[in-house]
């Protein structure tokens, strides 16, 4: 798909979703040429383009999202737009694609995405208990909060991960999610109704990372992770 850099006409849901998903791939493949970057891309088939213009284009794009899932002092949000917003970063499976890349990109797009997936995971059709992407996550792909825990690893995606996973750990299962991380031979999503909490843990699921990010991290990322950790916490105990 050919992209047109720098227009400013505004995009469909679906164009924004299945756009920002392409560019981002682009970025990870001119950072490994070498590598697949997905199981369904390789980077022989994307077009190819200039950093700068991709991260323009990704801003422009997230950009557009976060006005259309939050509104604007002068746009009021449309509840249609929102719950096809909300269906399609879900199915396309861009959730995952931004948690594990939120570092690639620049500042501000870092910024709106930690806002556009908080109110994702804050978004609950009318009736219903849970958020539909949160409960996705939950049992289909877990691996978006892993990722985000994963972001104290870099300091630029630690505080907008950060920021991402204390909204979420309001959530007992999210919590679970962390709690019973556990390395997997076949790559299978962590099941919450098959765990074993009397098998020991093998002290390599991300709940343990975060005791490095607090002692051995920069101030900033340190004190964001242990923020992060004691929210966690809170909910164990209570």
């Amino acid at each position: 798909m050919a992209f047109l850099f720098g227009r400013s006409k505004a995009r469909s849901n679906q164009e924004l979703t299945r756009s920002t998903k392409d560019l981002i791939l682009k970025l990870i493949a001119e950072d490994k040429p070498s590598q697949k970057v997905s199981d369904h891309y390789d980077p022989s088939e994307l077009d190819w383009a200039d950093d700068g213009q991709i991260e323009e284009e990704v801003a422009r794009n997230l950009g557009q999202m976060k006005v259309i899932l939050q509104g604007t002092p002068e746009l009021d949000v449309s509840p249609d737009q929102v719950f096809q917003l909300v269906n399609l970063l879900v199915t396309e499976d861009l959730l995952r694609v931004l948690a594990e890349n939120i570092h690639r990109l620049p500042f501000e797009s870092r910024k709106d995405t930690q806002t556009i997936i908080s109110n994702v995971l804050r978004y609950k059709q009318p009736g219903e208990d849970q958020p539909i992407a949160l409960q996705y996550i939950i049992t289909t792909r877990p691996e978006v909060i892993i990722a985000l825990c994963n972001g104290y690893d870099r300091r630029e995606s630690a505080m907008p991960c950060g920021g991402i996973l204390k909204e979420a750990l309001k959530h007992d299962a999210v919590t679970a999610l962390i709690l019973y991380d556990e390395p997997s031979l076949h790559g299978q999503p962590l099941d919450l109704g098959s765990i074993d909490t009397d098998q020991p843990a093998s002290g390599q699921g991300v709940f343990w990372k975060f005791f490095d990010w607090i002692d051995k991290s920069l101030f900033e990322v340190s004190t964001d992770a242990f923020d992060t950790f004691r929210v966690g916490r809170s909910h164990i105990l209570r």
